[in-house]
């Protein structure tokens, strides 16, 4: 890993942590642990990896944790495509609601 690189997501994915976040990985190997931590979705029928992403347990987020959207030490997004449609689905949702509560 050459020390300029970047955080990056292959195939949409998958998380290639730079190496300000990788080595903070390193340092919460506790799956209980508070700190950054990478998580990664198999799919159980399969057993093939399915997404890679980075969150932090920390505060009121200790026990779930939060997922990063961007990585804190590079400022590239890391949120993986698939979690990026569920939010927008969230979000679309929401303004529905809204805009029809506002109707009636």
């Amino acid at each position: 890993m050459d020390k300029g690189r970047k955080c990056r997501m292959e195939k949409g994915n998958f998380l290639e942590p730079c190496i300000p976040l990788s080595q903070s990985f390193a340092a919460a190997l506790n799956v209980k642990a508070k700190g950054m931590c990478r998580n990664e979705l198999t799919n159980v029928k399969t057993f093939e990896r399915t997404c890679g992403f980075a969150t932090l347990r920390s505060g009121d987020f200790e026990k779930e944790g939060v997922v990063l959207a961007f990585c804190p030490f590079c400022g590239k997004n890391i949120m993986p495509k698939h979690l990026k449609q569920e939010e927008e689905k969230k979000i679309s949702q929401e303004r529905k609601e809204r805009s029809e509560s506002i109707e009636i």
